[in-house]
């Protein structure tokens, strides 16, 4: 029997939670610096967490309306993945 096929979502088209799958997992994945799996897995859970930290949003570890404006903008090109590491001006 064949697969069904998958929906593809585009970035910011809906919240993600952990199991989710598709190509806008994988969008945050690329965002994050995290595997481009497709799963939104554990490990792009707490990369979520930790942008969302950097960011004063609440570490709900989903990517909603508060998240995928900082995983769509500039900035996220250069959010550390690892622990937080303030920089001097």
């Amino acid at each position: 029997m064949a697969r069904a096929k998958e929906p593809t979502y585009a970035p910011g088209e809906r919240t993600l939670h952990p199991d989710d799958t598709g190509s806008d997992v994988k969008a945050a994945q690329a965002a994050l610096g995290v595997k481009q799996t497709g799963v939104f897995d554990e490990d792009t859970a707490a990369a979520v967490k930790r942008l969302q930290r950097l960011h004063g949003v609440p570490q709900q570890g989903t990517v909603g309306p508060a998240t995928w404006p900082l995983l769509l903008g500039a900035r996220v090109e250069h959010a550390p993945v690892g622990p937080f590491q303030p920089t001097q001006s």
